[in-house]
């Protein structure tokens, strides 16, 4: 059915990571004993690109199966893999997105690796990452913590890729096709070289 079609994707090299990321996202809803879909999401964490790590980190937050073994098994070893994905993953140094997804996630796992996890991740430089964890926190059954207001933390700025900029010399455009025309948009990149360093890598990555 439609899981059987999901993992298809997900395990098919020509598809398109816009595919992949939403059968990610989404496999974890369904429960099928078998084939369990949980191996394929697993195969995402690691060299995969950091979106399509972060839509199966939510797929396993999400996944409940039925199966009492698999659910056992599931609940064991999933917190200790997604705090490995945090600690050990280059992307979630440098993509807030990823490190969002594995604080909501672990806030399907009433265990201690989950919520000493959620702890640390609660002096995260970028406020949306603390409020997760605070939420995922509260919802394990802790008093909601106070996190830092918005904004960065005091401390050391992610570095810019120079090399990156400084490879692609004159203006940014991005071309956007809609169903109503073509669009082109000037990306500012002397103005707000991290947001379009992102937006550019994030392109020509096929996301």
């Amino acid at each position: 059915g439609v899981s059987f079609y999901m993992n298809g994707r997900l395990q098919n090299e020509a598809a398109p990571l816009s595919e992949k990321v939403d059968a990610a996202n989404d496999l974890g809803a369904w429960d099928v004993a078998a084939p369990w879909p949980r191996a394929t999401l697993l195969s995402c964490l690691s060299n995969a690109p950091w979106a399509l790590t972060a839509a199966a980190v939510h797929g396993l937050g999400e996944m409940s199966p039925s199966d009492p073994e698999q659910k056992k098994s599931h609940l064991a070893q999933t917190p200790t893999l997604l705090a490995g994905v945090l600690h050990d993953q280059p992307a979630s140094k440098k993509e807030p997105d990823l490190r969002i997804a594995i604080a909501e996630a672990l806030g399907h796992f009433n265990d201690d690796i989950a919520k000493q996890t959620l702890r640390e991740m609660l002096a995260d430089p970028v406020w949306y990452v603390r409020d997760e964890a605070a939420k995922s926190l509260e919802k394990l059954g802790e008093p909601r913590p106070e996190v830092a207001p918005a904004g960065e933390l005091a401390g050391p700025a992610t570095p810019l890729d120079d090399d990156f900029l400084k490879s692609k010399p004159g203006r940014f455009t991005a071309v956007l096709t809609t169903n109503r025309g073509v669009v082109e948009i000037e990306l500012l990149h002397r103005e707000a070289p991290y947001t379009v360093q992102n937006f550019v890598k994030l392109a020509e990555g096929g996301f």
